[in-house]
């Protein structure tokens, strides 16, 4: 038995591994980072078996970062065929132990470990610097297939992580076209939330909104084909959409600092960030982020950070695995009461 913990950041279509060695200044082992379909395993534990097999190792633990909610020891994934047991994957790999975090829960911890080139500074203001010395209350967003939000306390060297299903709030908007938007998106939906529009499916939503107020039809399909006709500029209501989802992202962005109390910052992360980042850097992002009306000022002064990093929940994953003082506190319902 090794000294490595397995790590696994499991999502609706694909499930990413790595290991971690307690102790290293790199988190993540060398080139042990592999991607497998879920579609191509029955269970976690089948693809995670799997993994250590084709490595030859043994891990001595576990921790896997999972899309949804979870008490640390099950979980069921709206987009995932797979019912998750910790209990079970730790006995069938033979593991001292196994445990689930929340994949923004997992982000958060992993924050403090980015290096500078992992980072895209979106404003006037640098992000954080994570010391024993300053306590740093930071916030976590990210669009992706639905929309996550993470919280990390960090103070005198320990941290504790939140998980939230923060995405789940109700959207509120904040002008006559967004107003019109939630009421076109509240005639197919029971209950309109920030996800329903900040997600990949969301700029799907937002785009066919747009369609019908202008009064054309709409004619992609897919939110990766109205990114694409946005940056192309081939597209106006596209390019509208891609504007729109942008401001409402950096509005809801600045609603978690005053909500949370995150002073420190927020790091937007996941699938989509990346291909926003064109869109993130202009002016109309920031301006959002700080329209608070009578609180403008604070948020003038609260730094915001794109998360580059390719990897960046196996990280998080990694630190909750291999360092000591890293807590989750973690939803105490049993998934499926939500």
């Amino acid at each position: 038995m090794s000294d490595l913990a397995l790590i696994a950041d499991v999502g609706g279509t694909n499930v990413r591994f790595a290991l971690a060695r307690p102790g290293s200044d790199d988190i993540l082992v060398p080139d042990s980072i592999a991607q497998f379909s879920v579609a191509s395993f029955a269970s976690l534990a089948a693809a995670a078996d799997h993994y250590v097999r084709d490595r030859g190792v043994r891990p001595v633990n576990a921790v896997f970062a999972v899309a949804g909610l979870t008490d640390g020891l099950t979980a069921v994934m709206t987009n995932c065929p797979w019912s998750i047991s910790a209990e079970r994957i730790a006995e069938d790999l033979e593991l001292e132990s196994a445990t689930l975090v929340n994949d923004f829960a997992a982000l958060s911890a992993g924050i403090p470990f980015l290096r500078a080139s992992a980072l895209r500074v979106l404003g006037p203001l640098e992000p954080p610097i994570f010391d024993d010395s300053t306590a740093r209350v930071v916030a976590v967003i990210g669009p992706g297939t639905g929309l996550g939000v993470g919280m990390l306390i960090h103070r005198g060297g320990e941290a504790i992580v939140l998980d939230t299903e923060g995405g789940h709030v109700a959207f509120a908007p904040t002008t006559p076209e967004e107003l019109e938007v939630l009421r076109l998106l509240a005639t197919r939906f029971e209950r309109v939330s920030n996800e329903r529009l900040i997600s990949g499916p969301g700029l799907l939503n937002i785009y066919g909104a747009m369609c019908v107020m202008d009064g054309v039809a709409a004619t992609l399909t897919t939110p990766a084909r109205v990114s694409e006709a946005a940056t192309r500029g081939s597209n106006v209501q596209a390019e509208r959409a891609s504007e729109l989802f942008v401001e409402i992202l950096g509005a809801i962005a600045g609603d978690l600092v005053m909500t949370y109390g995150a002073w420190d910052g927020v790091y937007l992360a996941g699938g989509l960030i990346t291909v926003l980042l064109p869109w993130l850097e202009r002016e109309p992002f920031r301006a959002r982020f700080e329209s608070k009306g009578r609180i403008a000022e604070a948020l003038v002064d609260v730094p915001t950070t794109a998360v580059i990093h390719a990897q960046a929940g196996l990280l998080g994953a990694g630190a909750i695995a291999t360092r000591d003082r890293i807590t989750p506190l973690r939803w105490q319902g049993k998934p499926g009461q939500a």
